[in-house]
């Protein structure tokens, strides 16, 4: 099972090739909930960027949500981005513990910048359409590429139509695994719930 990648540059190219990426978008945050964003360039401005890229997203999502362009970026109008950086040691006893149990995050969109290069052990758990029944996936480390994870506040403002992504993180027995995520989430309260998607 292969975790959809999605190759944002399309968005700035003729309409047909924007629609086909908005296309993939939706899937992905319909059926997974998570997926990879292909990228060349380094980040230079990092929260910038950061921010910049998530506002793409969200106007994607909206569109093909079938509300304005601005919608979800206006739900996060003066957004409140977090940086998390974790570190999680090996373990000679992998089987007793956990990095970080299984949850989802309550945050916006959560954009994954730096997963660790070497050890993976960031799982989500994805529903089988076609058994009904959840199966873990694992993301294995990639070049060139952010994850992105869909938060509960998404799966809000979607009606349920896109889902918020399950995660946990395991541990090893071999070598230490880092992990850089942003968080983009609104700076204030709001009410979320959105009639036109349900």
């Amino acid at each position: 099972m292969e975790i959809p990648v999605i190759d944002l540059n399309g968005l700035t190219g003729e309409e047909s090739e924007r629609m086909k990426i908005m296309a993939q978008l939706h899937e992905a945050c319909k059926d997974w909930g998570f997926f990879w964003i292909r990228t060349i360039e380094l980040v230079n401005k990092y929260i910038a960027q950061t921010v910049s890229l998530a506002e793409k997203l969200a106007e994607c999502m909206s569109l093909n949500l079938g509300l304005a362009s601005g919608y979800i970026k206006d739900t996060f109008a003066q957004p409140s981005v977090g940086t998390k950086f974790a570190m999680y040691p090996a373990c000679p006893r992998p089987d007793l513990v956990w990095g970080l149990r299984s949850h989802t995050d309550a945050g916006g969109i959560i954009i994954m910048l730096l997963q660790d290069e070497t050890v993976g052990g960031l799982d989500f758990l994805k529903l089988q359409a076609d058994s009904n029944r959840e199966e873990w996936v694992a993301v294995k480390p990639q070049g060139n590429r952010i994850f992105v994870d869909i938060g509960d506040q998404i799966e809000v403002i979607s009606g349920g139509v896109y889902k918020r992504a399950v995660h946990r993180v395991a541990i090893g027995t071999e070598g230490r695994r880092l992990s850089n995520g942003h968080v983009l989430q609104p700076r204030r309260r709001r009410n979320h719930y959105n009639k036109k998607v349900l």
